[in-house]
């Protein structure tokens, strides 16, 4: 009777911890917490900004800056201007960096920052997906975003995530995610004697104080 009723508290423990691995919310918390101490992300993406042009390309993130190499292009974020280098007119654009309009990519990856106790934020399954909503945010976009997590390993194979800036939609779908990574400090900069080397001209579009109002960060949990 002993062996049987040791037996039948296992099976109830075992059910308990499948049906709590199952739990969305709880896959999405242990996810936030196994890349808490990681700021470097890589991956490709496919990322339809606002008027329907698509882009595909990969992309590297340390916290919130950012490079992204697109097919006619590189933008590079590093926290006090946006670069724009483009390859067909062989010249460098750089303006303010305004965190508001980050790329949706940049946006994306903030989501596993986000603070789950200080905003209207619904976790949900939809097949193998989380269906996250948020109602209602002041540093990552409201709406419905896709995130694919392995509940087993709490790897993150897929995101598809949508960002509303200016009236506009931006749909941003990111594939072969990878953490536990150590960037140089020159992929978030740009070195512009090289790039004139290269016979690329500068355009300084930054000229000026930056009157960009950084964003409120309480729905963010600070980085580690």
């Amino acid at each position: 009777m002993l062996r049987i009723g040791l037996m039948l508290c296992l099976l109830a423990q075992t059910q308990a911890w499948a049906q709590k691995s199952m739990d969305p919310k709880t896959n999405f918390i242990a996810a936030q917490e196994k890349f808490a101490a990681d700021q470097d992300f890589f991956g490709v993406m496919k990322w339809e900004k606002k008027g329907g042009t698509l882009h595909a390309g990969n992309f590297w993130v340390h916290g919130d800056m950012f490079r992204l190499q697109l097919e006619d292009r590189e933008m590079i974020g590093d926290g006090t201007y946006l670069w724009e280098v483009f390859y067909r007119d062989r010249k460098i654009k750089r303006r303010h960096y305004d965190p508001y309009e980050a790329p949706a990519v940049v946006q994306a990856i903030r989501m596993l920052r986000l603070d789950l106790q200080s905003e209207h934020v619904s976790v949900a399954s939809k097949g193998e997906d989380l269906a996250i909503e948020v109602e209602s945010g002041s540093s990552v976009s409201q709406g419905s975003h896709l995130i694919t997590i392995d509940p087993q390993t709490l790897n993150i194979s897929k995101f598809v995530f949508h960002a509303g800036q200016e009236g506009f939609l931006e749909h941003c779908e990111i594939g072969q995610f990878q953490s536990e990574l150590k960037f140089a400090k020159e992929t978030f900069s740009v070195n512009v004697d090289d790039w004139k080397s290269k016979g690329y001209s500068f355009l300084d579009m930054a000229k000026g104080e930056n009157t960009t109002v950084l964003p409120e960060e309480r729905a963010l949990r600070p980085l580690r």
